[in-house]
């Protein structure tokens, strides 16, 4: 038995080995896109700050188009003020080992399914195999990219298998990630409402007061002189018109986007609808209540498939 669980380890561990092995082999202190205006732009205007004050409402109300930056900008102050310059391999390094917590907390929502399963960690073995490859490198390597998107997962999904965990404690520490979720990209205010719905579902009224009031408190925090006119998509730039511009056909595109093809975005779309009709299967068989951690991350997942078209649709779903 020890040995084939040896062997079940060894088979999850080899794909992260090779992953981490082959980014390592790539990655360059070289700033690549956005990391010019992002980081070196940010870094720069910061440094030249004269008061702590300033320096922190400026990490807390930057802007990177739609999006403050919080966690980003403070891991990009921290990172300057240890080394005194900006290495870009080292924040590289740091948004790609992201992924690794963010395996442990999809794993613990499996290991936690309430149904009897039997060999549940050779079952888990292909979830290594498909998280980490390289299909989505345009994350990697990159830190601003990687320091937003991957942290803004990590935080989003811990947070609701915290909740899901329907303890009191855990309830608590919830509010932590969730905080970091928020700073860390514009979805993770997606979390709130999942997470009202989470604590409906487990009749924590309490709770769900104590919920709404924190988050009051950090939209409050976010928006304070936010940019709404900052759209990259839109014509007018206004934010809230990408209500306007929701599209389910791109929103099945983002999401079956792993089977795109340069010519045809059909593929996608058509995965992205097979895996929506999945999700709707699912809720109709009551798997929030057998699995609530797994099926609110996958709603978080749906609604900021959601969110990326009316943000991006007018740019073309071929982009």
């Amino acid at each position: 038995m020890k040995k084939r669980n040896y062997f079940l380890m060894g088979a999850a561990l080899t794909p992260i080995l090779l992953f981490y092995g082959m980014l390592a082999r790539e990655t360059v202190n070289i700033p690549f896109l956005d990391d010019y205006s992002g980081i070196l732009g940010f870094v720069s205007a910061w440094s030249q700050l004269g008061t702590i004050h300033e320096k922190a409402m400026v990490i807390l109300t930057s802007q990177h188009n739609e999006y403050k930056l919080i966690f980003a900008n403070t891991l990009y102050v921290l990172h300057y003020l240890a080394a005194g310059h900006m290495n870009f391999a080292v924040l590289s390094t740091v948004g790609n080992f992201l992924l690794l917590p963010l395996y442990l907390v999809i794993y613990q929502m499996w290991s936690d399914d309430r149904r009897v399963i039997t060999d549940r960690l050779m079952l888990f073995v292909p979830v290594s195999w498909v998280f980490f490859q390289l299909q989505y490198y345009s994350l990697l390597n990159w830190p601003m990219s990687s320091l937003q998107h991957i942290a803004v997962i990590l935080f989003s999904l811990l947070t609701i298998y915290l909740l899901s965990k329907d303890q009191q404690r855990a309830f608590a520490l919830s509010f932590i990630p969730l905080s970091l979720a928020i700073a860390s990209s514009g979805n993770g205010f997606f979390v709130i409402p999942l997470g009202c719905l989470m604590l409906v579902q487990f009749r924590r009224p309490v709770r769900i007061l104590c919920w709404l009031s924190t988050s009051a408190a950090i939209l409050a925090l976010y928006v304070y002189r936010y940019n709404f006119n900052s759209s990259q998509a839109h014509a007018d730039h206004s934010i809230v018109s990408s209500l306007h511009h929701i599209s389910p056909l791109y929103a099945f595109s983002f999401l079956g986007a792993s089977i795109a093809r340069e010519g045809s975005y059909i593929p996608a779309a058509i995965l992205g609808g097979c895996l929506s009709a999945v999700f709707v299967y699912a809720t109709a068989d009551k798997f929030y209540s057998r699995n609530p951690a797994i099926f609110y991350s996958i709603c978080f997942i749906l609604v900021t498939a959601l969110a990326v078209s009316g943000l991006r649709s007018d740019l073309g779903i071929a982009q």
